[in-house]
């Protein structure tokens, strides 16, 4: 009876070091990946932690415009001006409560009109 027992247990002990290495695997390699943002040529009223202005953007030239709380790291947004950015997004480990637990940095301005 006490082989029947120690069999499961080792299966399910082994399910758990399989997935304790895969997640150790992506927090090593998180160096970020590489997206394109729309930006729309104004801003737009939003609430964060408190009322303020965001930016609205999207992936996609068909996609839907959605609201963007954050900064990007490196960017200069001048109202009256579409771009076109190339940006890293980096996860951040750890996050404080009211914080975001993603960075966008600025690789590149690809266009402006």
């Amino acid at each position: 009876m006490k082989k029947f027992i120690a069999i499961p247990l080792f299966l399910l002990l082994a399910g758990c070091n399989d997935a304790t290495s895969t997640e150790s695997a992506n927090t090593t390699s998180s160096t970020g990946t590489t997206k394109t943002l729309l930006v729309d040529s104004q801003l737009y009223d939003c609430v964060g932690v408190a009322p303020m202005k965001c930016m609205k953007v999207k992936e996609l030239p068909s996609g839907e415009w959605s609201l963007f709380y954050q900064n990007i790291d490196g960017f200069e947004y001048k109202a009256g001006t579409e771009y076109t950015l190339k940006v890293n997004v980096t996860d951040i480990p750890n996050p404080p409560a009211d914080a975001s637990s993603v960075k966008y940095t600025l690789i590149e301005v690809v266009d402006k009109k």
